[in-house]
């Protein structure tokens, strides 16, 4: 009964991947009814929508937010788990709702940054834990992580000519909860030389995408002149 638990949500979420593919792909054909394919957008969401709490659970209650012992834990093979396998389908299936248009696209490009974001980065971080290093080591590279996407987020939306508001948007809120995360959990937590490579990680990340996005707003100025 637990394993067939433990896949619940992956299955959940392939369905509704393949509910959101079917439904983009019958409006790419136009051989069904708007209503019709509105109506498989709908069971598709509802579905991303159950595949996305039942992860939340399950997630959150592997790594290092629940009461599972650490050495449980450390025996998950990183990126080869249920809990990554249903994040990852999940977010999949979101990014399929980003092209249908509509509220579908802000619900799911929201979707795709929590549920996608959120699962490679504490995959990232149980990596960490399951390779022998301490769970703040772990808190470290999820920090640098949410950087990480953030930056690159927002030098896309500075490329994009569609989406560019949303892209910058969603840059912003994630290099903002790596700051807050660096100052209130990690550099009030940790040792000395964790303090360092935090600061100095997310330091040269910050540093990073704002040296590379005065280039492309430099190129895009000679461009338009």
């Amino acid at each position: 009964m637990a394993l067939a638990w433990r896949w619940v949500g992956p299955l959940w979420a392939a369905f509704a991947l393949a509910l959101a593919w079917a439904a983009q792909r019958k409006a790419e054909e136009g051989v069904w009814e708007a209503h019709e394919v509105r109506a498989l957008r709908r069971l598709a969401f509802a579905l991303a929508c159950a595949a996305t709490l039942r992860w939340l659970v399950h997630g959150f209650d592997v790594w290092d937010f629940g009461y599972l012992p650490y050495a449980r834990r450390a025996a998950l093979v990183p990126f080869f788990n249920s809990r990554f396998a249903e994040g990852a389908l999940a977010a999949c299936a979101w990014a399929l709702l980003i092209r249908s248009g509509g509220a579908f696209r802000v619900l799911g490009f929201l979707g795709l940054q929590i549920v996608g974001g959120l699962t490679l980065s504490l995959e990232l971080a149980h990596t960490v834990v399951h390779l022998g290093g301490s769970v703040r080591a772990g808190s470290i590279v999820l920090t640098l992580a949410w950087a990480l996407f953030g930056a690159l987020q927002w030098l896309r939306g500075l490329k994009a000519q569609e989406g560019a508001l949303a892209l910058a948007a969603a840059g912003y809120t994630w290099l903002g909860l790596a700051s807050l995360k660096l100052i209130f959990a990690d550099l009030a937590r940790a040792d000395t030389p964790t303090k360092a490579l935090a600061f100095l990680g997310v330091g040269a990340i910050f540093l990073t995408a704002a040296l590379v996005g005065n280039k492309v707003r430099g190129e895009r100025g000679q461009n338009d002149n």
